[in-house]
């Protein structure tokens, strides 16, 4: 079949963003044609690898009817929607495909995709106990799989203009948002990025990230780019600064600057007068140049050599 070409294609996402909004997104919504011919549309968890999409779902209900009787569908997530009332608009991107559905009848591609959904959905979580929630699951559980056979992206042409104006991160808007309700998935996805993959770290979540507050910062096309965490030290009006991690393509843009701009005005709110934290030895002249100096004596920590700094503010 010939799929229809995108009528504005100066707004087109490329394949490769396309997968990644797929990736780090995590509800969609599947359309099947339902009873009586009548379209059905339902959101729901998927994971996205390689060029197919996995759905976990009951043994019997509507889309799985609908995926045995007629397994052409269509699979849409919004990666942002950002209205602006002045501009009678919204700043939005998202991703259409198409495919052809089925219901897995292999049971080694079934647990597959069931610890790839577990995997996403719940990533720090123990192997062993994985493997627990898999074999109490699996019984009642069915897999539907769908081949992409067709997919494009669109954002808005206001967001088009942004990166083309930005690509060199001079004049780049940089917005951020702090949650205090546990670790959310785009501060983890950056830091699983920067501190596992990259530097080694293998101790990289631990209790202190349920009572945090955690600060990811945006980019103009609303990509999550930087984080960091905020907590309270044992001295009163002290908090402590952590996990800093900006992606490597927006490193040397002032980026981390921001971040620590963001920390700092949320301690300032809170009545906080200063800021450490345990920075890397060769991250000591970064956070020289924003105010904090060196205090007590180098520590390994996973064998990296890091050292307290404090900022007075």
């Amino acid at each position: 079949m010939k799929f229809r070409e995108m009528r504005r294609n100066g707004q087109q996402l490329s394949e490769a963003e396309c997968l990644d909004i797929l990736n780090r997104n995590t509800c969609g919504v599947l359309a099947v044609s339902g009873d009586e011919g009548y379209p059905y549309a339902v959101p729901l968890s998927y994971v996205c690898c390689d060029g197919r999409i996995y759905i976990h779902c009951a043994k019997s209900g509507h889309k799985l009817d609908a995926v045995k009787n007629h397994d052409k569908v269509s699979f849409c997530v919004v990666d942002q929607d950002l209205v602006v009332p002045s501009e009678y608009t919204t700043y939005f991107r998202s991703v259409i495909l198409f495919g052809r559905a089925c219901v897995l009848e292999d049971r080694a591609e079934i647990e597959w995709a069931i610890e790839r959904l577990g995997k996403k959905y719940y990533p720090e979580d123990r192997e062993e106990h994985l493997r627990e929630v898999i074999a109490k699951s699996r019984p009642a559980m069915s897999i539907i799989r769908i081949e992409i056979e067709h997919m494009t992206g669109k954002e808005a042409k206001e967001l088009v203009r942004e990166r083309s104006r930005g690509t060199d991160g001079e004049g780049a808007r940089i917005s951020y948002r702090i949650c205090e309700k546990g670790l959310p998935e785009d501060a983890w996805r950056i830091r699983e990025e920067v501190f596992i993959q990259e530097q080694g770290f293998q101790r990289e979540l631990d209790e202190i990230d349920d009572t945090a507050a955690h600060i990811v910062l945006y980019d103009a096309g609303g990509i999550p780019v930087a984080t960091c965490r905020v907590f309270p030290d044992a001295e009163p009006g002290v908090f402590v600064l952590g996990r800093l991690a900006v992606k490597k393509e927006y490193r040397g843009k002032h980026v981390g600057c921001e971040a620590l701009g963001a920390a700092e005005s949320y301690v300032r709110d809170k009545g906080g007068k200063a800021l450490i934290l345990h920075s890397q030895c060769r991250a000591v002249g970064f956070y020289r140049q924003n105010g904090f100096r060196e205090y007590g004596e180098v520590e390994l920590d996973e064998g990296c050599p890091h050292i307290w700094m404090r900022k007075e503010i």
